[in-house]
């Protein structure tokens, strides 16, 4: 959210340049790279989520044909950003909607699950 925040704040920065500036192909390359940060926030907060298991990751790998390595300590934001995220956004944020859905499954299964193990049954 904090990252949010301030990238909208330097998008709107950028909307009060003088107007001369804004048909220079430097405004445009920097709104567009603004603008296209601002619209993958919401994806990458969903992608985020504690949910996301490697079979997930690997959906949106297949899906980018791009390698994230998630397990890395190096791994950071900017290996997400060269990924094609926009061109796949209503794919990827399926698959993180199923992610947290899989994992209310697996915790109601386990519940069931514990709950059902101590049962004895008589006949």
């Amino acid at each position: 959210a904090v990252v949010s925040t301030q990238s909208t704040g330097v998008q709107n920065k950028c909307r009060k340049l003088p107007t001369g500036l804004k048909d220079w192909e430097a405004f445009l390359d920097l709104k567009k790279k603004i603008d296209d940060f601002n619209e993958c926030c919401p994806l990458l907060e969903m992608m985020a989520n504690k949910a996301m298991e490697k079979r997930h990751w690997q959906r949106i790998e297949d899906l980018t044909k791009f390698k994230f390595d998630i397990d890395s300590e190096t791994f950071q934001l900017r290996d997400i950003m060269i990924a094609t995220l926009l061109e796949n956004k209503e794919d990827i944020e399926d698959i993180c909607v199923a992610a947290v859905k899989e994992r209310d499954i697996e915790g109601k299964l386990k519940q069931v699950i514990a709950e059902w193990s101590t049962q004895e049954f008589s006949f």
